[in-house]
């Protein structure tokens, strides 16, 4: 049995809790941020732990100096952006990497790959784990459209449904050539065109067990209640952030499937487990799914680190499982980025 269970009244030590700076004008995807870290905080407060929060700029080497006069135990680390760039995720782990503090989550290398999307993408087609047809927007305007409408637009590295909405879905060459022209102007790779799976959508949560073995929480799917026929069915940005919206009231969760879906429900956890492998993923991740016509899985993106405020889908799945919340955030724990640490 992990140490962590053994002995849930250790003595305090201080937990860190680093997540992007939020500034007072930052919208509701960006402040959602404060909700986690509040909920880890006080779940590692019942776990025995003192928690101390780091809020990180790109100034990283002031958070360096912080982190190093408060000598804590590791690192929460609940970084998503850096000054609003989920880009630069990655940079706060991989400067603990090269500095060796112990930290939980996917490692800095995990985060680069899986953040780009079509780095993600290029992996996945790589390693044979499908994933729908895809091409940069900048690629589309300089050489011409090589994949088939219709097709989603999508940010290359924003997560939450960052500019995802009804008037991503392009349905012919034409409209889709004159968008990626206009898009390829705000930066080379800034957004792709991904072929559309017209289906429907699951994701799957994986987090380490004690023994640092990945463990297939409940798949979910996502049900699209009441959408009328014309409307595209997404998990844009409106369904998840904008609570007087159609798309937020009508996006349900469900975990309970008929025995039809038995098979595809196998093969949902068998792919999720082979992403896992892939990416090097450790602790916690969510890897997303489309179900095209001839129940086919797609693999859209792998997520490390997924939200973990007590509404979101990651908890959902663990509390199906039977996992309360401070029983997740002590799984997390026992699988720190440089578990040699003694906590």
């Amino acid at each position: 049995m992990h140490p962590l269970k053994r002995n849930r009244k250790r003595p305090s030590k201080i937990a860190g809790i680093v997540f992007g700076h939020v500034p007072p004008t930052a919208p509701l995807d960006e402040k959602d941020v404060l909700i986690e870290v509040d909920s880890v905080a006080q779940s590692l407060k019942r776990l025995g732990y003192k928690p101390v929060r780091f809020p990180a700029t790109l100034a990283v080497s002031d958070l360096l100096a912080r982190i190093h006069r408060t000598k804590p135990a590791f690192l929460f680390n609940l970084v998503e952006s850096l000054q609003g760039h989920d880009r630069l995720s990655y940079l706060v782990p991989s400067v603990f990497d090269a500095e060796k503090i112990p930290y939980t989550g996917v490692s800095g290398d995990a985060q680069i790959i899986t953040t780009n999307k079509l780095i993600a993408k290029a992996i996945l087609a790589s390693h044979a784990i499908p994933t729908p047809q895809w091409q940069s927007c900048s690629d589309i305007a300089a050489q011409g459209i090589k994949i088939r409408c219709p097709v989603i637009i999508k940010p290359c590295a924003s997560g939450a449904s960052l500019g995802i909405s009804d008037a991503s879905i392009i349905n012919d060459k034409n409209a889709l050539l004159k968008e990626s022209m206009r898009r390829s102007k705000a930066g080379r790779n800034e957004f792709f065109a991904e072929e559309f799976i017209d289906g429907r959508e699951f994701n799957v949560s994986v987090i380490s067990n004690f023994d640092r073995e990945p463990s297939v929480l409940p798949p979910a799917e996502i049900i699209f209640h009441n959408y009328p026929k014309h409307k595209p069915r997404i998990v844009g940005y409106k369904a998840k952030w904008a609570e007087n919206s159609f798309e937020f009231s009508n996006t349900r969760r469900t975990f309970d499937f008929p025995s039809a879906d038995g098979t595809l429900i196998q093969s949902l956890k068998k792919l999720s487990l082979a992403c896992w492998k892939v990416f090097g993923l450790n602790g916690y991740a969510r890897v997303d799914f489309r179900i095209d016509r001839l129940r086919r899985p797609w693999v859209l993106e792998i997520n490390g680190n997924p939200c973990i405020s007590p509404d979101a889908g990651f908890v959902a799945a663990a509390t199906k499982a039977g996992i309360k919340y401070d029983g997740l955030i002590d799984r997390i724990i026992a699988n720190l980025a440089n578990a040699y640490a003694q906590i």
